[in-house]
């Protein structure tokens, strides 16, 4: 059987490929496997900038929440090739007719890092520590190499430590899965456990934004390991089913996939 790194050029999953490959078998093997060239989108850009622009901030390489954004945003229209090109995202409205365009995410990327900042001053000031920033980790569950990156680790007031993830979507994730994945990677890592997490949803955040804490204790490394293991299982047996739904439209590698008209690849991209 062709092993996993035979076919993706890696030999572990992270959280998101996993989430690929559930969400959609095929959209998985055009892009992991095949390496299908991806359309750009705008929400991409503005999305890695904010990350960005908030570790400047959070690692003491910038103190201005302004400098950080110029920063950052400059460095990802580096990456723009053709910006007539690039999907934007939303819905039009008569603030925004053009979507959410790189006029918006020049703007509300900004402010939502402002907005970062201005939370964390405030939990710091209620006794929150910030005590790592990106925290990578790639270890092994059940038979399965997993890497991943933490944005941040807290250890909150009462003594707990916290798993944060930074989303900059409009919409909050209906799975707690990544936190628990990252819970485990944490701890196989560092030996500290996180029993709790949170999403931090970017476009919402100001002092006074209490995202919502999700306990992680049922993420056990066993049935982390179950799961991946059956992920990987998959890929090498080649059982890529497409998924077609309400997002096809919008989806990076539409053009090449067959299940919604479009043209399958005759080779591999890589």
């Amino acid at each position: 059987m062709t092993s996993l790194k035979d076919l993706t050029g890696s030999q572990s999953l992270s959280y998101s490929s996993l989430d690929t490959l559930l969400t959609c078998g095929e959209k998985y093997r055009l892009t992991k496997v095949l390496g299908a060239p991806q359309s750009d989108a705008w929400y991409l850009f503005g999305g890695s900038a904010v990350h960005e622009a908030t570790e400047l901030l959070d690692k003491n390489e910038q103190e201005d929440p302004a400098k950080a954004w110029e920063i950052a945003w400059a460095k990802q229209m580096e990456r723009v090739a053709d910006a007539s090109k690039v999907r934007a995202a939303g819905r039009a409205t008569k603030a925004n007719p053009n979507k959410e365009d790189q006029e918006w995410w020049s703007k509300a990327g900004l402010e939502q890092v402002k907005g970062w900042r201005e939370w964390l001053k405030d939990k710091q000031a209620r006794g929150w520590t910030l005590m790592e920033v990106e925290a990578s980790f790639e270890v092994t569950f059940g038979d399965t190499s997993v890497r991943g990156f933490i944005d941040r680790v807290f250890v909150t007031d009462t003594g707990e430590t916290l798993i944060l993830d930074l989303k900059t979507g409009a919409r909050q994730p209906q799975s707690t899965v990544q936190l628990g994945v990252y819970r485990q990677g944490y701890l196989k890592t560092t030996g500290t456990d996180s029993f709790l997490g949170t999403y931090f949803m970017t476009r919402s955040g100001k002092a006074d934004y209490e995202p919502s804490i999700h306990s992680l204790t049922h993420y056990t490394e066993e049935m982390l390991g179950r799961w991946y293991d059956r992920a990987k299982a998959i890929v090498e047996a080649g059982l890529f089913v497409p998924h077609v739904g309400p997002l096809c439209p919008s989806c990076s590698v539409a053009p090449y996939c067959e299940a919604v008209g479009g043209t399958p690849p005759t080779r591999s991209f890589k």
